[in-house]
């Protein structure tokens, strides 16, 4: 399957790039794009983080996550989400799960077992290697 990731600041429907996933992987995105207002040019979104009672500022806009489980795919998007990426990558790992992360400054960042995966196809972002 080919799965399009959605472009967070496009209009619905457009995608920063698309994963290939094979059988027994599922996908969950967790962005600050579907439910969120803007007041005083500020976005505020759905995503809160437990600490702070705030909407998490991770310095993230899009978190994928595949995995085996459904379950665990939903609850590690949204948990990374708030983590930021660098603070997610022990608990990727602890499940088993790839992800893609998209940062406010448009640049992709994708776990080892997705970057064969990955094809970006909106010009406006670009994938980081490290």
């Amino acid at each position: 399957w080919n799965i399009g990731i959605q472009d967070p600041r496009g209009e619905q429907g457009t995608a920063a790039g698309y994963l290939k996933v094979t059988d027994n992987m599922v996908v969950s995105t967790s962005g600050d794009y579907e439910k969120y207002f803007k007041e005083n040019g500020v976005r505020y979104h759905h995503i809160i983080n437990p600490a702070t009672g705030y909407p998490a500022d991770s310095g993230l806009i899009s978190v994928t996550v595949l995995c085996p489980s459904g379950i665990d795919s939903d609850g590690l998007s949204t948990a990374c989400f708030v983590l930021g990426r660098e603070k997610s990558m022990e608990l990727l790992e602890r499940y088993g799960a790839e992800a893609v992360f998209i940062t406010t400054d448009k640049k992709i960042y994708l776990t080892d077992g997705v970057t064969d995966a990955f094809q970006l196809v909106n010009p406006e972002y670009s994938i980081v290697s490290e």
